[in-house]
């Protein structure tokens, strides 16, 4: 797409803002509406038609949408269109309708980076221990059925290693009250949203009992950081026994044991083991017990120090990892970040979403089609343009299976073709039977 010295010539010549322009530079008589030219007037000078700004034409307004186009092909980014622009034309206030241009390109939106993480927001340290607990599945192949369910208490940081053979829901609910046998129930389970996790089984069976269940923002590991720290000296002590050629149950009995009662935690000083009972573990080295000056454990100071730490700790990570506030709000339209496969796969998809909720990292959107998803802000960026989605028909996920007749009649023309609103319509396996969307806002 090219523009002609003749197109420019031709259209500057009717164009009204350009005619008023060349009047009052004859005149010396401005307008309070040409402003903006007035102020570059000793920069500027007419040629016939043509106005220009030092050696830089003046684009009639009719043609500035088809220069843009032209200094945009590539898909170059704003800062270089810019370059781009400005060594050619000029026009009041072009640098801002480049930005909004780029901004509002649907090629590029898609194809653009992940936001930047925002400022962390510590987790309070909970009352006491055995209060919140974290859970997971690792999956550590030719070590046994090479499944671990991993059981950690947020408070103390205390941890359990199971060897798995299943992971249903009935396996991971005998499992952890196997677990639960020497401390009983905690109050909360927060667990990713993996399968045995998201089972009506397995969430009916603990909310029976008392227990609240909790899921972390999907595709965010850090939302269930606790648990999820532990897996690499979980890996690394199957690792050491392999190389060692050692039995590896052995040796990741001994890192469990030596983890909760002889290792103190790096900022609280304190042994898992100690958080839990309030005492020092006897027994893995020799010591006068009787002789010791240790003193009683101070809870309040405990979580004073936590608090601390964790402070100088965020500070430190938000600086490194350059966080900045979103500001993605309910009711924007946003574009979600999806899985790559391909290194020429866009970043984002193209299908538009509404967001309902927001509380810190955690967002909640809703598509046309009244399926709702939890997300991370990080995998979550404003939509171009003026486009909106209407989700007033959609009260609640059942929408999500609704008959569509604009949907019906594009199927029978494309009858191989299936959209994300005709999720409800797929038959899922049997084992999947009891499984359901649980709700991360609670």
């Amino acid at each position: 797409m090219t523009i002609t010295w003749d197109q420019i010539e031709e259209v500057s010549e009717n164009d009204s803002e350009l005619i008023s322009v060349r009047e009052a530079m004859m005149s010396n008589k401005w307008p309070i509406d040409l402003r903006a030219y007035e102020a570059q007037k000793r920069d500027m000078h007419c040629l016939g038609s043509l106005v220009f700004k030092d050696n830089r034409v003046v684009l009639p307004y009719s043609l500035r949408n088809k220069a843009l186009d032209s200094a945009h092909g590539g898909h170059v980014g704003e800062v270089a269109m810019k370059r781009v622009m400005r060594e050619f034309f000029w026009w009041p206030r072009m640098s801002g309708e480049v930005a909004r241009f780029v901004k509002n390109c649907e090629t590029c939106a898609q194809l653009s980076r992940r936001n930047p993480p925002i400022p962390l927001r510590s987790r309070e340290l909970p009352d006491g221990p055995w209060q919140m607990l974290q859970v997971d599945f690792l999956t550590v192949p030719s070590f046994g059925s090479g499944e671990f369910l991993v059981v950690t208490d947020t408070y103390s940081r205390y941890l359990y290693v199971v060897e798995m053979r299943t992971t249903d829901a009935n396996s991971t609910n005998s499992a952890l009250n196997d677990v639960f046998r020497m401390w009983g129930h905690p109050c909360v389970i927060q667990s990713d949203n993996g399968p045995p996790f998201q089972s009506a089984k397995f969430i009916s069976y603990w909310e029976d009992r008392g227990v609240k269940v909790r899921k972390s923002v999907p595709l965010s590991p850090q939302s269930n950081g606790a648990v999820e720290r532990q897996n690499p000296g979980i890996i690394k002590a199957l690792s050491a026994s392999k190389l060692d050629g050692s039995n590896w149950r052995q040796a990741l009995q001994q890192y469990v044991h030596r983890h909760n009662t002889l290792i103190p935690h790096s900022r609280l000083q304190v042994t898992p083991f100690e958080l839990m009972v309030g005492w020092k573990y006897r027994g893995n080295f020799p010591g006068l017990w009787e002789n010791s000056d240790a003193k009683e454990l101070d809870r309040a100071e405990i979580k004073e120090r936590d608090a601390e730490t964790k402070l100088a700790s965020k500070q430190y990570a938000d600086h490194v990892r350059g966080a900045k506030e979103s500001d993605i709000v309910t009711g924007d339209t946003v574009l979600l970040a999806q899985q790559k496969r391909g290194k020429t796969d866009p970043n984002f998809s193209s299908e538009r979403y509404e967001v309902i909720a927001r509380d810190g990292a955690k967002v909640v959107v809703m598509s046309a089609a009244g399926i709702q998803y939890t997300r991370n802000v990080q995998d979550v960026r404003l939509a171009p343009g003026p486009a909106e989605i209407d989700v007033s028909n959609s009260t609640n996920l059942a929408a999500a299976g609704a008959a569509d007749p604009e949907l019906d009649s594009a199927l029978q023309e494309h009858p191989n073709t299936r959209t994300l609103r005709q999720r409800g319509s797929l038959k899922r396996p049997a084992r999947f039977d009891d499984d359901f969307v649980y709700r991360v806002f609670y």
